[in-house]
């Protein structure tokens, strides 16, 4: 019907809306080949809500929309698929992600800026754990940044 109406578009909608990427894709194909970009992202989408990362990631990055994976990953607090793909496919914007990751007080974001090699601002974020509510971890968290800042940061070991 949508074919014979000359609105290519609505038929893919309507095969996006289905989750029938195989039609979809055809129709982009013979048809509107800019939609082939709605279709990854839908794909994507689908593998998201299977949790399919991997899958999901792919299609985002297929469709052109590293944003979604970043979101994805964020969500899912992984930081170092977040960094990945910032690294790889939007450079201009890892100064928007470390900002979110200085803000955060987790041991996580401090690990992962050990691994960027900010190791001074690793050591920041390891000394912001507070004993009245960790108590022997925020132990283990002060020795963490003091052995980095003997291995790495030896001005601030003193």
């Amino acid at each position: 019907e949508y074919l014979k109406a000359g609105k290519p578009r609505e038929a893919i909608g309507m095969y996006l809306d289905q989750k029938d990427f195989l039609n979809a894709t055809r129709l982009a194909e013979a048809y509107d080949s800019a939609a082939a970009l709605e279709i990854f992202e839908a794909q994507g989408n689908a593998a998201l809500s299977e949790k399919n990362y991997e899958k999901a990631e792919i299609f985002f990055l297929k469709a052109k929309k590293p944003q979604l994976a970043v979101a994805m990953y964020k969500e899912l607090k992984y930081l170092n698929d977040v960094l990945r793909i910032m690294k790889e496919h939007m450079p201009g914007r890892l100064q928007d992600v470390y900002d979110e990751i200085t803000r955060d007080g987790d041991v996580s974001a401090a690990r992962l800026l050990v691994q960027l090699g900010l190791f001074s601002n690793a050591i920041d974020k390891f000394l912001t754990s507070d004993f009245n509510e960790k108590g022997k971890e925020a132990i283990q968290d002060w020795a963490e940044a003091i052995d980095i800042a003997l291995v790495h940061v030896k001005d601030r070991a003193q």
